[in-house]
């Protein structure tokens, strides 16, 4: 038999089984917000809805906190004609087994598409098309050699999604004739009968469910071979799916940083340099971008290790702001760090019999007493006054005594006592090589805090007059000269025991030889009168006394 095959033709699906959700997979940072879009479908519902703008929209904002995966589903349906489906477009678009005729279908296994079955064959009536009454359909003389392919297309539609095939038959002459429907090669159902009555159309469905690959081979197959009767008209045919779809929607938030600021120092005097330091945790995989410190001054930095120093007086809080290479960032507000008025300190002094745990004197002096050489060791006492520094002095506090000669320096460190209240004693020493002009205490705070006073410092002059003198050359005790101590001039004279003046001296350093002129000095009892004085006090200090010449 000869086989004519119509084009075989894939129509351009209409809908879609499958969703995509754009992006699918979000990081992003904690507290952030990100719109998703999903298309493929006609409604939508995301489950479960928490963090979502919108738990039905094709687009939501995703308000990302931690980590979640979403699922949206979509039920579609929708209808779908057959390419040339009420064959207005003559005959085209599918194939077949059987044999074209335009004009005549008296042979049995033709076929031809047109308005009316009496135009092709004289024993049929002419019944219109069941699309519009007036249009083309396709008629067909029943074939008696068995199944054969009245009509085939491949379709494409929703891959997966449940479809229905639906096509209208007209009964041209009785018997009716059978038919049946294959899906890619599958029969769908059984059997079907045309219409009993001529003339009138009648409407068949198919269900089946679309492979995977979208595409359904569909054939119309006419099984009855009877001569008699067997001859239909097809028209209409169309396609119905529904389908649910669902994708995934992942959301894995970003570790946010834990912005941290360590700060060496949190009290202190105006010119205090605090060192910061960034020590802020970051996740796996990430690292500080960009930081920013705000000291509360008015000034910023953005170092990890910056160094800041405060030039007025206040409280000043700050923050800091870190980064991570992520897009994440985090705010931590920094210790405060407090700029207080200087310590200071308050000094008086006594003149007592021993300073070791001496107590305050009722009546302490502003001043230092004058020192005698000979007489005992004058106290000082001095205490604290923090302020703001309150209410214990801190450790490492220390207190510094010096003496602006050059002289040894006594250092207190004081330990975490409370300020104010607390005395604390020392002695000024009286023997000194080289006498110092003043006294100075020097308070340190930690903090680069500081304080200092400074005393002027008053030594008595004093004389003392040995009374042996051996002025014989052996270099041992060749030569006289007054003790002189704490003096800043001096003038002495020598007498003989008659009364003449034998020698005169204005140096306190310059001893006597024991020569009179150019002569020796004769052995015996000699008399000395010392005036002598300084800067310190006023007046002058007399001494008289013997001497005895032995050689």
């Amino acid at each position: 038999m000869l086989l004519l095959l119509a084009l075989a033709f894939v129509p351009k699906v209409h809908g879609q089984c499958s969703l995509t959700v754009s992006p699918s997979n979000v990081s992003t940072c904690p507290g952030d917000s990100v719109q998703v879009n999903v298309t493929g479908g006609t409604s939508y519902t995301w489950s479960p809805s928490v963090g979502l703008s919108c738990s039905s929209c094709a687009n939501p904002w995703v308000q990302v906190d931690s980590a979640m995966s979403y699922t949206v589903t979509s039920s579609t349906s929708g209808s779908q004609n057959a390419v040339n489906w009420n064959f207005s477009s003559g005959n085209t678009g599918f194939s077949t087994q059987y044999i074209y005729n335009p004009t005549s279908i008296w042979n049995e296994g033709t076929y031809a598409v047109g308005p009316s079955a009496n135009a092709v064959h004289p024993n049929f009536a002419a019944w219109g098309d069941h699309t519009t009454g007036t249009g083309n359909y396709m008629i067909i003389n029943g074939s008696t050699n068995g199944i054969k392919t009245i009509w085939s297309q491949t379709v494409a539609l929703p891959a997966g999604s449940n479809a229905t095939l639906s096509i209208w038959m007209l009964t041209l002459a009785t018997p009716a004739g059978q038919f049946r429907v294959k899906i890619n090669g599958t029969v769908i159902g059984s059997n079907q009968t045309t219409p009993a009555t001529v003339g009138v159309w009648g409407n068949y469905t198919f269900p089946f469910v679309v492979p995977a690959s979208g595409n359904a081979a569909v054939v119309i197959e006419s099984v009855s071979t009877a001569l008699a009767g067997n001859d239909f008209g097809l028209d209409d045919i169309q396609f119905t799916y529904s389908c649910t779809a669902s994708a995934t929607l992942n959301v894995q938030p970003y570790a946010k940083p834990v912005a941290r600021a360590f700060a060496s120092d949190s009290l202190g005097c105006a010119g205090l340099c605090v060192n910061w330091a960034d020590s802020s945790i970051l996740g796996s995989g990430a690292n500080i971008i960009w930081r920013q410190w705000t000291w509360g001054d008015g000034s910023q930095d953005t170092g990890r290790f910056p160094v800041h120093c405060y030039a007025t007086e206040g409280t000043f809080m700050g923050n800091l702001v870190v980064v991570s290479s992520q897009g994440c960032r985090d705010t931590v507000n920094l210790p405060a760090v407090t700029i207080a008025a200087p310590p200071t300190l308050e000094v008086v002094f006594d003149s007592t019999s021993s300073c070791l745990g001496a107590a305050l004197p009722t009546s302490p002096l502003a001043q230092p007493p004058v020192l005698y050489p000979a007489r005992p060791e004058p106290c000082y006492f001095y205490r604290i006054n923090l302020g703001a520094f309150g209410p214990n002095i801190p450790d490492s506090t220390r207190v510094t005594v010096t003496y602006n000669s050059g002289g040894a320096a006594s250092v207190d460190w004081i330990l975490n006592t409370p300020p104010g209240a607390t005395w604390y004693s020392g002695s000024i020493p009286v023997q000194w090589s080289n006498r110092p002009t003043e006294i100075c205490f020097e308070l340190e705070v930690p903090g680069g805090c500081r304080d200092s006073l400074c005393f002027p410092l008053r030594f008595a002059p004093e004389v003392s007059l040995p009374n042996v003198f051996t002025p014989n050359g052996d270099g041992t005790n060749d030569g006289f000269l007054p003790h002189f101590e704490n003096v800043d001039w001096a003038h002495w004279e020598i007498y003989s025991r008659w009364g003449q003046k034998v020698y005169e001296s204005a140096s306190y350093t310059e001893p006597w030889d024991g020569r009179i002129g150019s002569g020796e000095a004769a052995d015996g009892v000699y008399f000395i009168v010392v005036r002598a004085g300084n800067s310190d006090v006023p007046g002058e200090v007399v001494t008289h006394g013997s001497l005895h010449l032995m050689r």
